[in-house]
């Protein structure tokens, strides 16, 4: 049976006495595409974003003679691999006075992992009509590793489901892979908490022979993540955690681990299925202000980005009809769409340290 611990920090700051290093899952790093696939359908939710939106959609339309398509692009998160590496294990260090272990996992790449001393892993997405989920797949072979991110590439961009199984069975057959299913219960592709409930269910029931843990999402609701558990319980599998950073605050959960290495961690994961789970402070904010804080960590002006990507504008990307991909400058010029001006305005108030009581008090209600 799975054995899945889970406590918090602030409540229990002795909660890694006894173990010997803690380990960070699911980071995201500057090589990561984050589509922006569903921009339109969230944004049409909110009068002054469904605003924007028609106002880019219209004046791209007018430079170029074409509707805006989101599905081809994408943004980049502030962080290097390097830069990911030491934001986790300062926090790992510093709080739980613990080596760490660091696992960067961005979208359909691996690239980060032959950037730095650590595993080589990469989230996977996996369409399943009518929507996707995402797989957290961490510790190839570093050897194999590109060879079998381009297999799952060549998935991820022609799907064939009765293909799915023979991929997971070859990556379960590596004994020190760990094959992570990532924020099952959110509905990411906006087809219906019930609808997205039942897919989940028929993908467990189908594969979930090799799938060797559920993650508890550190930028998902406390709610949600414990109905994770339950799931975990009925598929018995143990609850991992997974911080899903994008920006520039570290994981709000860390596993600890009596092991000493990956292989060790990971054997303590799919053998023996035992989890420690422990939640950092950050968590008990409220969660749409440390959303709001990572969005505006991806659109403010970034002095201290190493690729050079200073303006917002020019760490989103877009793919035109012709096969070229451009940052956002290239159409709309470094200050953005003129209406977006206004709303950036409004956030560089917001980021005022003078200002977050404000806010923590706004986004707790």
């Amino acid at each position: 049976m799975r054995n899945t611990n889970v406590s918090n920090l602030w409540q229990n700051p002795r909660v890694a006495d006894g173990f010997r290093a803690a380990v960070s899952l699911h980071s995201h790093t500057s090589h990561s595409h984050e589509s922006l696939a569903i921009i339109p359908q969230y944004a049409n939710k909110s009068k002054f974003l469904g605003r924007v939106m028609r106002a880019a959609e219209f004046q791209y339309l007018s430079r170029t003679g074409n509707v805006l398509d989101c599905g081809r692009a994408y943004w980049t998160p502030p962080l290097s691999a390097a830069r990911a590496v030491a934001l986790e294990a300062r926090q790992i260090e510093t709080r739980l006075h613990l080596p760490a272990l660091v696992s960067l996992t961005d979208h359909d790449n691996c690239e980060a992992g032959f950037d730095v001393d650590g595993p080589v892993s990469i989230e996977w997405t996996v369409p399943l009509k009518p929507s996707f989920v995402h797989l957290g797949i961490h510790n190839l072979p570093r050897s194999e590793a590109r060879a079998l991110v381009s297999e799952m590439q060549r998935f991820t961009a022609a799907p064939r489901i009765s293909q799915l199984s023979e991929r997971l069975e070859a990556l379960h057959r590596c004994e020190d892979v760990l094959i992570v299913l990532n924020h099952p219960l959110w509905d990411e592709g906006l087809i219906g908490t019930a609808q997205h409930t039942a897919l989940i269910e028929a993908f467990l029931t189908r594969f979930g022979r090799w799938i060797h843990a559920l993650e508890l999402n550190g930028l998902r609701s406390a709610g949600e993540n414990d109905r994770v558990l339950q799931l975990a319980e009925r598929y018995d599998l143990p609850g991992i955690s997974g911080g899903d950073r994008h920006g520039r605050e570290p994981n709000a959960n860390v596993n600890l681990t009596r092991a000493e290495t990956w292989e060790e961690f990971i054997a303590e994961v799919r053998r023996d299925k035992l989890s420690a789970v422990v939640y950092m402070p950050q968590y008990r904010e409220p969660l749409r202000l440390r959303q709001f804080e990572t969005a505006w960590d991806i659109l403010r002006h970034d002095r201290d980005r190493e690729d050079g990507c200073h303006s917002w504008c020019d760490r989103v990307f877009f793919t035109t009809e012709q096969g070229v991909t451009r940052p956002l400058s290239f159409f709309f010029g470094t200050a953005g769409p003129m209406i977006v001006m206004p709303f950036l305005a409004v956030m560089r108030v917001l980021e005022q340290p003078a200002v977050r009581p404000v806010l923590r008090a706004v986004f707790a209600e």
